[in-house]
């Protein structure tokens, strides 16, 4: 037996709309108008350098070690440096929402190694790491 019933909330929400409180589409567009991304995704789905101009990853897929762009600034003019990367991380893992939950449980930890460069240390090897970062906006 098929029951037809009303349109979900869900189709309803997916609508275009300009008003960033309505439509979750607009809302997603607004981080990527006001923040910067380690790397920044491809049309053919891979990922090239942003704030990071590259990176390493150690031969178990646990570390991974970015080297950050000199002279990024924040809107107040001050200079991003991998303490700010490392807290964006931390902070958006701690407070369990959002794009957090790409990170959660993934991320054991952050350090900064020097100014321009940040390592994250994976719990266990994790294959979309790298494409997930487009998801961490600093």
């Amino acid at each position: 037996m098929v029951a037809i019933s009303t349109p979900s909330r869900l189709s309803r929400e997916l609508r275009a709309s300009s008003d960033c409180h309505w439509s979750p589409i607009s809302s997603s567009s607004s981080f990527v108008n006001l923040y910067d991304t380690l790397v920044f995704p491809t049309p053919d789905g891979s990922v090239k350098p942003n704030v990071a101009e590259r990176w390493e990853t150690s031969a178990d897929g646990l570390t991974w070690t970015f080297y950050l762009r000199k002279g990024v600034k924040f809107h107040d003019g001050s200079e991003l440096t991998a303490e700010d990367v490392a807290f964006t991380m931390d902070r958006i893992i701690g407070i369990g929402e959002g794009y957090g939950y790409m990170f959660s449980g993934k991320v054991a930890g952050s350090d900064v190694v020097d100014a321009y460069k940040v390592r994250f240390n994976l719990s266990e090897p994790y294959g979309p790491f790298l494409i997930t970062l487009v998801r961490l906006y600093i």
